[in-house]
Parts: structure tokens; sequence; C-alpha cells
């Protein structure tokens, strides 16, 4: 049988899973890296790949740098004719059989780090990746915090009654007076 938790254990237990997978997921490898092939030995053949496996995965580089021809857009997206002799460059090299390790370290070494439209997974970039599911987990831990204190603490107690001149209340006593 199902039992049904309250909501502020929800609370907790989504806060604790989003601070313990949070930055094991942020500092994961990165996918594309790990999927692209890498060359063999200088002398070796490079693998012959078909035009759509070239288009792929020249593709995915794309869409990971800036283009240095346009600024604020990455490659994919920049019409410039330079643009589209670096995206040819790049699928040149891929058909080569460069991995994307070293297609990614060329355009470094070319273009300095700024090239990048991904922040790196580790050092100073790994926190690009952190901040965000930390600010969340804190921000819900906040949430619950507030939600728990408003639930426990009493209503307001009512305003005094503002104090009646002598006047007036004399005449309050004669009208009660009256009706009696």
């Amino acid at each position: 049988m199902l039992r049904t938790l309250p909501p502020r254990d929800l609370l907790l237990r989504l806060q604790l899973i989003l601070v313990l997978v949070g930055p094991a997921v942020a500092l994961a490898v990165e996918p594309s890296a790990a999927s692209t092939p890498a060359v063999s030995a200088p002398g070796a053949r490079a693998p012959t790949l078909t035009p759509a496996e070239v288009d792929a995965r020249a593709g995915v580089i794309f869409n990971e740098i800036m283009s240095p021809y346009c600024p604020g857009v990455l490659l994919s997206g920049c019409g410039s004719s330079l643009a589209a002799d670096l995206r040819d460059s790049i699928k040149d090299r891929v058909r080569q059989g460069h991995s994307h390790e070293q297609i990614m370290d060329w355009l470094v070494s070319i273009y300095g780090s700024d090239i990048l439209g991904l922040p790196s997974y580790s050092g100073p970039g790994a926190l690009v990746w952190v901040l965000p599911g930390l600010a969340l987990a804190i921000g819900l831990g906040g949430a619950y915090l507030r939600l728990r204190q408003s639930r426990q603490s009493p209503p307001p107690a009512p305003a005094p009654a503002p104090p009646a001149d002598d006047a007036l209340r004399q005449k309050l006593e004669a009208e009660l007076r009256e009706r009696d």
C-alpha cells in the first residue's frame, strides 16, 4: 500500500536529491567528447566517414563554439563567409579523423578560450554548473522554512480597542439603563 508523505517531507527529500545529485551531473564528462573516436598513430589511415557522419560530428562542434566573426553567436548560426570557411576547415579535420578534443584544442590555440560556447567542467567553470542547482536548493529550503514558520506561528492578536472618552461612556451607560 502506498502512503503519502506530508508536503514538508517531500520538499526535504527533493532538496536532498538536488544537493546530492546536482554536482555529480554538473561535473559529468562531456558526452560529445567521449563519443568521438580519437585518431590513432600519425601515419595511420583516417577512418572513412560518410558525409552524414562528418556533418553530424562537425555540427556538434559548430554548436559548441562561438563564432569569432559574429560576436555572441554560435558558429552554427553565423552567416559570415569567414564563418563558412571555418566550418569547412572543421569538416576537413573531421574527415581526416581528428577527434573532438583535438579539434577543440586546435580552435582554442588559434582563437583563445573565448571561442568555447560552454564553460569548462572543472576549475572556476564548474561554478557555472553547480551554482544554479545550489541556488535552487537554497531557495527551496528557504521556502520550506518560511512555510513551516507560518504554519507554527499563532494568528496575530486583534488590535486593542481605542480608549473611549468619559462623555461617550456615560451616554452609553445611560442608554443601556433606559433599555432595562
